[in-house]
């Protein structure tokens, strides 16, 4: 029994590919400020990079067949989607809120249509990765087809949504999010996005906090929500702010990715949970599953307080 295996979390990068250094590039001078790009200006240009990589799988998700759909194109798209959230999130007061209001919301509708695919594949990867192991094939394979279903379903419903009004109104939006409604504020240095950064930085150490004392699945939810919306800032300021945000930013997709991996071990035992109680025939082989879930979230666990730790050192070492 592998209880110690490994499930990265599709729907997240993991911590090698926590920044990209040189894919965002600064503005030039003219748009912003003399001494350099204006805060609106570095901001317009990482919102830009989300929306093309959005963009680039979009038309692959409404163009064909539900069955047709990719896990690297839901991935993708759902990626982007949830960064341009995030950051007009941290970085709002830069942005029209009207404009960066409707833009979340319709993100998040979609974002959410896609993770329900993402969270069926990654379900399916970690029964699959298991099962054979505590059962015969034909056991699993019955576990399995119960999630096909529900796998179908989630694709369906993606290809609807991105037909759907507004799914286009969406698209359309982020194909001239070059033309961002920028606020006064945006016309100053792109240094003031390390300032703007620290609300981010206030919800993930608040965040923190209840897990330090007593995890709970809850707590433990929160702070991993937390540590994206930090995460994803501190890669934007790293336009400005260079190597002490990358490495930062490399800290929290760490404990991002070990928060993701508990997140999906409780869904998958909770998902077991229901299958076993609308199949009653595979009650039993579902409770194995299901115990290898929970041991090795018990394994994932034991690392939250180290990660945690060492974002709060990198930060500390960074801003002090």
């Amino acid at each position: 029994m592998s209880h110690g295996r490994r499930h990265r979390p599709v729907g997240d990068e993991g911590p090698a590919a926590a920044v990209e250094p040189g894919t965002v590039e600064a503005p030039p001078a003219d748009h912003g400020a003399a001494s350099g790009p204006s805060a609106g200006a570095a901001l317009a240009a990482v919102l830009e990079r989300e929306a093309e990589r959005f963009l680039r799988h979009a038309d692959a998700l409404g163009g064909g067949p539900p069955a047709a759909l990719t896990t690297r194109d839901v991935h993708q798209a759902r990626v982007a989607l949830r960064r341009l959230r995030s950051n007009l999130r941290t970085f709002g007061l830069l942005v029209d809120p009207q404009w960066s209001a409707t833009v979340r919301a319709d993100a998040a509708w979609f974002g959410g249509v896609l993770g329900y695919v993402r969270n069926c594949d990654v379900l399916a990867d970690r029964l699959w990765a298991e099962g054979p192991v505590l059962s015969d094939e034909d056991s699993v394979r019955a576990v399995l087809g119960v999630l096909a279903v529900e796998a179908a379903a989630a694709r369906q419903a993606v290809v609807e949504a991105s037909r759907s009004e507004r799914g286009e109104r969406l698209a359309a939006t982020l194909r001239a999010v070059g033309d961002l409604p920028l606020t006064d504020r945006a016309d100053q240095s792109a240094e003031a996005l390390e300032g703007l950064l620290g609300r981010a930085w206030h919800d993930f150490r608040n965040a923190g906090r209840p897990v330090r004392h007593h995890p709970t699945e809850r707590s433990l939810h929160q702070l991993r929500l937390r540590t994206k919306a930090f995460r994803y800032g501190c890669e934007t300021v790293a336009v400005v702010a260079g190597k002490p945000a990358e490495r930062t930013a490399r800290a929290a997709a760490r404990l991002q990715d070990r928060l993701g991996l508990l997140r999906d071990a409780a869904a998958a035992d909770a998902w077991l949970a229901t299958a076993a109680g609308a199949h009653p025939e595979l009650a039993a082989i579902a409770e194995r599953l299901a115990v290898v879930e929970r041991a090795a979230a018990a394994v994932d666990r034991r690392g939250v307080g180290r990660d945690l730790r060492e974002v709060e050192r990198r930060w500390r070492r960074w801003r002090g």
